[in-house]
């Protein structure tokens, strides 16, 4: 996003991680959110310091202690300073003013359930209904449920681990392989779906970071053949997209490069297959009620 960055990368790889909803201003301050700026200064104060020289003498245990003590009262995320970040992620994207190089995208299946917290979650579908008027305010519970399911309480939990992955990551995924309409360089996206054989992996599924080993063949020996297959196969896609901003090669399935109309993506997983429209149920209940904001 940064123009700072021209010309020093040649491609990237967006591994679970993007930032196309709000973001904070350097030095405007919206309702209760503190602008950039602010949240420097309560930063420094909280260390006992005044000025930058002093904030640079601070040993990084004081930092640590400070930051860990104040919860999430000290935003770390990119903030639009006109410089580094010279406006929104999003319209940085949407008018293609960001760095004009090809980029492969994507984000695994189960992305919360190693992120949050079992004993916070719907137990049942009153509990999702609530869940999702507090995500949402005043949300029809029907639509969301013909998007995500969720409609006995068994499947309750499902529904939610999958509405937070979708805010957290998926959305922004997308949003990241559309706006390749407004460069010239092609986007790939795929989904990585393989549960690692590890402690709890009914539960946990495709979590997290799970994806980064087998894209760096660097797996624990005891999983078996079949992931030693998705590693191989990740790990050549990677490597062709290095290489040459393409992940294919001979004896691959092929991955087509991302376009609005059909909406391809590689599934990487038990079977490496390529597929359409990603999770198109939900990101689109999703986007409409965010353009209803």
């Amino acid at each position: 996003a940064t123009p700072l960055a021209r010309g020093l990368f040649h491609r990237a790889i967006g591994q679970s991680g993007g930032l196309f909803g709000a973001v904070r201003d350097l030095e405007t301050s919206e309702g209760d959110q503190r602008s950039g700026h602010q949240i420097g200064q309560d930063f420094l104060e909280a260390c006992g310091v005044k000025t930058i020289a002093e904030a640079r003498a601070l040993s990084a245990e004081k930092i640590i202690e400070v930051f860990l003590s104040a919860g999430r009262s000290f935003y770390t995320r990119p903030v639009v300073d006109g410089w580094v970040i010279p406006d929104t992620i999003d319209a940085i994207f949407g008018n293609g003013r960001q760095n004009d190089v090809p980029v492969m995208l994507g984000m695994t299946a189960n992305e919360m359930a190693s992120l949050s917290d079992p004993a916070g979650h719907p137990k049942t579908t009153a509990d999702l209904e609530e869940a999702v008027a507090r995500q949402f305010g005043a949300a029809d519970f029907d639509e969301f449920t013909a998007a995500y399911g969720g409609t006995d309480d068994e499947t309750a939990q499902k529904a939610y681990l999958a509405l937070i992955r979708d805010v957290a990551f998926s959305a922004h995924m997308r949003r990241w392989a559309r706006s390749s309409d407004t460069i010239s360089s092609s986007a790939f996206l795929y989904y990585f779906t393989f549960a690692p054989p590890v402690p709890g992996t009914e539960y946990l599924g495709a979590f997290h970071s799970s994806d980064v080993p087998f894209a760096f063949q660097n797996i624990d020996p005891e999983f078996g053949e079949e992931a030693d297959a998705v590693a191989d196969a990740m790990s050549d896609y990677w490597v062709n997209f290095a290489k040459t901003g393409d992940p294919n090669s001979a004896g691959l399935p092929k991955w087509e490069a991302y376009n609005q109309d059909t909406e391809p993506y590689m599934e990487l997983g038990d079977i490496r297959r390529p597929g359409n429209h990603l999770l198109k149920k939900e990101l689109d209940y999703l986007e409409d009620l965010q353009s209803e904001e």
